[in-house]
């Protein structure tokens, strides 16, 4: 029961990670983005501002990662 948070954790840091590095690309090229959308190729791109809230989500994700393995009781 003690390494749940660790692994919690980690795994939230690693999700972080890559859902981090497609928004930065997501809001860097939006429509190059869309045109791999392989369901809607040719609809309107996702906005810069919902690139910019998917990219502050993922950094309080990440944060609460770094937070969980910090703190884990295994940690110490």
């Amino acid at each position: 029961m003690k390494a749940i948070p660790l692994i919690i954790g980690l795994g939230l840091i690693l999700i972080s990670l890559f859902s981090g590095i497609f928004a930065v690309i997501a809001f860097l090229d939006p429509v190059g983005t869309k045109m791999a959308d392989d369901a809607d190729p040719f609809g309107p791109p996702s906005s810069r501002r919902s690139s910019a809230i998917t990219f502050g989500i993922t950094l309080v994700a990440g944060a609460t990662g770094v937070y969980l393995v910090r703190h884990a009781p295994l940690a110490r």
